[in-house]
């Protein structure tokens, strides 16, 4: 279930169907798709946000690294609009890959993913 949640959005991230049909164009899809995922894959989230977990895994120390790198570098210049927008967007970012962490385990899942 989890895995089968993770590849529609992946799909909606590659197919993006608001450029395909006028009529949903504006429709918030991908929120939809990644807030479905996270309500599915909670308790897969949880255990990599834990110190040790993070301590572990370099990739995953590398990707709130440059979190927050990102803040304090629109800190520093003070533009807190740049801030918010950068900090929602790269958030998104986060959360799919702790999705495809979580959820994409084996190698068959990722030669599905493939």
């Amino acid at each position: 279930m989890q895995f089968a949640a993770f590849i529609i959005l992946t799909g909606v991230i590659l197919v993006r169907p608001q450029e395909l049909f006028i009529e949903i164009l504006g429709w918030p899809i991908y929120n939809l798709a990644i807030l479905a995922n996270l309500v599915i894959s909670f308790l897969l989230l949880l255990p990599q946000l834990s110190w040790t977990s993070i301590k572990s895994r370099p990739t995953t120390a590398l990707v709130f690294g440059i979190f927050i790198a990102i803040i304090l570098s629109q800190m520093w210049q003070r533009d807190l609009d740049a801030l918010q927008t950068c900090a929602d967007d790269f958030s998104r970012v986060i959360l799919y890959y702790l999705l495809l962490t979580g959820t994409v385990t084996t190698t068959g899942r990722l030669r599905s993913l493939m």
